[in-house]
């Protein structure tokens, strides 16, 4: 698979959350905060990112996220 990068943020974590959307975590170890959590659209679209120092932090904000769109998600049964 090819590496994806958003705004010099490596993805490392995607949770799909239907047919083109997602919730990722991206990594930039030269960033401020070098961790963020944003919603993904057709794999391209990034947007409402929230910035983590930690990563611990950064997936329990995509946590949060699943939590409160749960109904974004996928359904399997």
């Amino acid at each position: 698979m090819d590496k994806r990068v958003n705004a010099n943020y490596e993805i490392i974590v995607s949770v799909p959350t239907g047919k083109l959307n997602e919730i990722v975590i991206g990594h930039n170890p030269d960033a401020a905060a070098p961790y963020v959590c944003w919603y993904c659209h057709n794999g391209s679209d990034y947007n409402t990112g929230i910035y983590c120092q930690y990563y611990r932090d950064a997936l329990d904000a995509l946590a949060e996220r699943i939590k409160t769109n749960y109904d974004w998600l996928p359904r399997y049964f």
